[in-house]
């Protein structure tokens, strides 16, 4: 696909309106796109706390490159499940396990 050009975007504005800025131009429903770092750049991806955070601070500005993804699942059967439990050991320090599950599928 070739590059997709957005302009009149303000630092101030947030990571989730440059997304659905993205999904209206590229006509996709919402949800399905994902918007990462340029990948010859950077080593992390942007997760749903980032989504509020404005476009100057995760240090987008003009010229910045970012590669989409296009999500062709379903997002209402995507679930997140986190538990943690806090163990204080004989030596009193605390150990936190936790386990997280993505899961896809509809619900039994």
């Amino acid at each position: 696909r070739e590059p997709l050009e957005l302009t009149g975007l303000m630092a101030s504005q947030t990571l989730a309106s440059l997304e659905q800025k993205v999904q209206e131009k590229l006509k996709m429903p919402q949800g399905r796109v994902q918007l990462l770092p340029d990948k010859c750049s950077y080593t992390f991806t942007y997760t749903s706390s980032d989504k509020d955070r404005s476009l100057g601070l995760l240090g987008l500005g003009e010229g910045s490159m970012l590669t989409c993804t296009v999500h062709d699942f379903d997002p209402k059967l995507v679930d997140l499940c986190s538990e943690s439990e806090k163990v204080i050991g004989d030596n009193g320090e605390a150990e936190t396990w936790t386990i997280t599950i993505l899961s896809y599928g509809k619900k039994a």
